[in-house]
């Protein structure tokens, strides 16, 4: 699975690097940054939570 975060959406609500921090940091300012674009098979679900979670739908979640 891979991971798509659109920056230009991110507003910083954190919900993300909350549920999945294998998969999502933040940056200085609170917005969210990847850690990785190919989401290792352990870390999916969290990594589907962030996304449906994710209130301006910054993140979008792509089947290998």
């Amino acid at each position: 699975m891979k991971v798509h975060l659109d920056e230009s959406l991110c507003v910083g609500h954190g919900r993300c690097y909350e549920l999945s921090a294998a998969v999502f940091s933040e940056d200085e300012c609170g917005h969210a940054v990847l850690l990785c674009q190919k989401i290792p098979r352990e870390h999916e679900a969290a990594a589907r939570k962030a996304e449906l979670n994710c209130p301006e739908d910054a993140i979008r979640l792509e089947e290998d």
